[in-house]
């Protein structure tokens, strides 16, 4: 009987013991572990970043160098497994001709969540090449092309852009201001929200498509554009007439010139909601 009732105590207490364990590691959040990297690399023309998920933060500045700061985060399942977590954070600068590769893997495990912020502070004339899994892009301030792969979940935010401009994301919200000056932009989003200020009333060839979600196009009172555009949503297009209240579409493409015509403007919209109107507040002296 004693035996019997040792046997019991035991497997009572390994018991208890995994419940608790299983309730902190499943339920409990214990605050996020960082660990912070600065450094400076020379110069070069192009940027190529890799990254699983986080932040990807470029900024132009009159600069001969380049200065990062990477913060590495992970939220641990337990507090023990924070050093491990952090150890399996990858961070590599591969110096190339006229070029630098940088790959960042910050992969979820049992340890924990993972992920790495990433700040850049470069000259204006670098040229951006980006590749995200899940997170946000911020590129501000550059003078030569970007070029944004998005695969996951999160948000891009584009301003003051004069070269071209690529972007394709699964899943997201953009926010681009001054982009693409008259050079080329090509934006392809699957599923998400669009909002682009074309400050430029001489804008270069534009070709935007979207299958799901919202797209709003504000452009510069004085724009000189040929336009086409394509929804099935709902459509306001209060550059035509203000006093037209949205309305379905039926998905037919519809072409205008706005002003006295100029570079192709290409909208496929999808089944998203398209708005298309004229700046009326705000706008900058540096047009």
């Amino acid at each position: 009987m004693a035996k019997k009732l040792a046997i019991l105590l035991i497997v009572l207490f390994f018991s208890v013991c995994a419940v608790t364990l299983g309730y902190f590691y499943f339920f409990t959040t214990f605050p996020n572990v960082e660990e912070e990297i600065n450094l400076n690399e020379a110069a070069v023309k192009e940027l190529r970043i890799r990254q699983t998920s986080g932040l990807i933060h470029v900024e132009g500045e009159p600069r001969d160098n380049m200065q990062f700061t990477v913060s590495k985060i992970v939220r641990p399942r337990l507090p023990y497994f924070a050093t491990g977590a952090l150890a399996q954070i990858g961070f590599n600068v591969t110096p190339q001709t006229d070029a630098l590769d940088i790959n960042i893997t910050a992969i979820t495990s049992w340890r924990g969540d993972a992920l790495v912020d990433m700040q850049i502070m470069a000259p204006p004339s670098t040229q951006v090449v980006a590749e995200l899994g899940q997170g946000n892009v911020n590129l501000i301030n550059l003078e030569a092309g970007i070029s944004v792969t998005h695969r996951g979940e999160g948000t891009i935010v584009l301003a003051n852009l004069s070269g071209n401009v690529s972007v394709v994301a699964e899943s997201a919200e953009i926010r681009a201001d001054f982009i693409g000056g008259d050079q080329p932009v090509k934006i392809d989003l699957r599923n998400g929200n669009l909002l682009i200020n074309m400050h430029n009333p001489q804008p270069g060839p534009t070709n935007i498509t979207l299958s799901e979600g919202a797209a709003v196009f504000n452009f510069h009172p004085e724009t000189n554009a040929l336009l086409t555009y394509t929804s099935t949503g709902t459509v306001f297009v209060p550059i035509l007439s203000e006093t037209t209240p949205p309305r379905p579409s039926d998905g037919n493409p519809v072409a205008m010139k706005i002003g006295q015509g100029g570079a192709p403007i290409s909208i496929q919209a999808g089944s998203a909601d398209l708005t298309l109107a004229f700046m009326t507040e705000n706008l900058p002296e540096n047009e």
